[in-house]
């Protein structure tokens, strides 16, 4: 019989459990744990990565721009959800996470569906070319500036996935606070857009 959890606190450790027993990445993700821990970086992959993947599944995404890549978790959720065709371009400024993004994409068989476009995405982004099917934000926390970029390069009846827009639970003094609020009131706000949260990131 199926066990059948019955508090808060259990229902978080089943599906804390499942998932981590069903992660074909979980190594790319303590990579990303033990590189921070060490260099004291801003790697944090975006667990857990199934519901990018279930994302980029049921929404038929071929053309994915992923903002802060990282070593490269979430990238290759994107691309295994999105399947065989499909391109996941991914900015990332530290040209050492680049490496090894490059080296998980390889390792897991996904280095002909993930390509990283090295730098800023101050610098980056003005020179994409849309259409892009799906955008996952995962770097700082994004400012009201992000919605010119995405209104641009996000196909009509696409999908926006941002993290890192309630970073005032972890650090209630961080100084880009005002920024994030003002990106989730714009996106709010937007006649052009249906906003909605799950699991702590804005959709």
């Amino acid at each position: 019989m199926p066990e059948e959890p019955t508090s808060e606190a259990g229902v978080a450790a089943y599906v804390e459990r499942e998932l981590l027993a069903r992660d074909p990445f979980v190594d790319v993700a303590l990579a990303s744990d033990e590189h921070r821990g060490q260099h004291d970086c801003d790697a944090y992959p975006s667990r857990p990565g199934h519901m990018l993947g279930a994302l980029a599944a049921s929404t038929g995404s071929r053309r994915i721009l992923e903002i802060g890549g990282g070593l490269g978790y979430s990238a290759l959720w994107l691309a295994h959800g999105a399947g065989a065709g499909a391109n996941v371009e991914t900015i990332e400024a530290d040209p050492g996470h680049a490496e090894m993004l490059n080296g998980f994409a390889v390792k897991h068989g996904h280095a002909d569906a993930i390509s990283v476009l090295l730098g800023t995405d101050e610098e980056v982004l003005p020179r994409l070319v849309g259409p892009y099917d799906l955008v996952f934000y995962d770097a700082a926390i994004p400012g009201p500036e992000l919605v010119d970029h995405l209104e641009r390069l996000v196909r009509l009846r696409g999908l926006v996935i941002a993290s890192n827009i309630f970073l005032g639970r972890y650090v209630p003094d961080h100084p880009e606070l005002s920024r994030g609020a003002a990106f989730r009131q714009r996106m709010l706000d937007s006649g052009d857009w249906l906003t909605s949260f799950a699991n702590g990131k804005l959709l």
